[in-house]
């Protein structure tokens, strides 16, 4: 059970400390000095509340169908797309050798795709596609934007294990850019991609993106760790967006619970969908 983020909890009782040894000091004081304490102690309190309520971890009832595929954060559902691969981030060599397209608010990108994209060795260029006409390697795109009232812990969304976990930021720079969570440019703001395993046997891709507000980006899990649906696998502070890629042909959708700009999700219990055999999806 855990009602709070392990990284809000030595902060938020510092505060409470501190609130209630400042009302015991103005207990022993004269006027106006325990008036002063006084609300010096309800300003701490007050810190320690909203840290509390920044910081709150609340346990989730997560599906008991182990082939369901539960969101992995809090907001509302900005977007629900199909995409296909359509490049990738060049080598260490395409670098030196030019041999890549420079976009000016991505980045360097490889004209050429990834042998296997649905196994998201590597990040890739987007497109959509119509989810009428049939396209090998089809990927559902689901994005879910966080508000800063929202939880910001996120879980996985299957088990399995963890095979690729990146921190990203915009080309040349350490840290950023923080573009507004919303804008479809926001995608290549500073994040860090999770590629998770799944123990039937295809990969999911978690993205954690910062925003214009949240710039921090904590990660709890590590390479080679398996992990469990709605196991808690880090949290972006004060919100932003949380991207989720999932092979089209080993899912089969929730439409209830896919409505852009309609549909609000809760980490570790909404169910985006159920996996399928890859066969049964043709």
């Amino acid at each position: 059970m855990s009602l709070i983020a392990i990284e809000g909890r030595a902060p938020a009782l510092s505060f409470l400390l501190s609130g209630f040894a400042v009302f015991l000091i103005g207990r022993i004081l004269v006027q106006p000095w325990s008036d002063l304490a006084i609300v010096c102690g309800i300003f701490h309190f007050s810190i320690a509340a909203f840290i509390v309520a920044f910081f709150r971890d609340p346990d989730r009832k997560t599906p008991l169908d182990p082939s369901t595929i539960i969101a992995p954060a809090d907001g509302r559902l900005l977007c629900f797309n199909y995409i296909e691969a359509i490049g990738r981030r060049p080598t260490s060599l395409e670098l030196e050798e030019e041999e890549f397209e420079l976009d000016p608010i991505s980045g360097p990108w490889s004209p050429l795709v990834e042998k296997d994209p649905l196994c998201f060795k590597n990040e890739q260029r987007w497109r959509n596609h119509d989810p009428e006409i049939p396209v090998p390697n089809s990927v559902i795109h689901i994005v879910t934007h966080m508000s800063p009232l929202d939880v910001h812990v996120n879980r996985a969304p299957i088990s399995g294990r963890i095979r690729i976990l990146e921190h990203r930021t915009g080309s040349g720079r350490k840290r950023g850019p923080f573009r507004i969570a919303k804008h479809k440019e926001a995608e290549y703001n500073e994040r860090v991609r999770i590629v998770i395993e799944g123990d039937n046997g295809f990969f999911v891709e978690v993205t954690q993106i910062a925003g214009a507000l949240a710039r921090s980006i904590s990660p709890a899990v590590h390479i080679g760790e398996h992990v469990k649906r709605g196991q808690r696998i880090g949290m972006i502070r004060l919100g932003s967006r949380v991207d989720v890629r999932i092979p089209a042909d080993a899912c089969k959708i929730n439409q209830n619970n896919l409505i852009p700009n309609e549909s609000l999700l809760l980490a570790g219990s909404s169910i985006l969908g159920w996996v399928v055999n890859r066969d049964e999806s043709e």
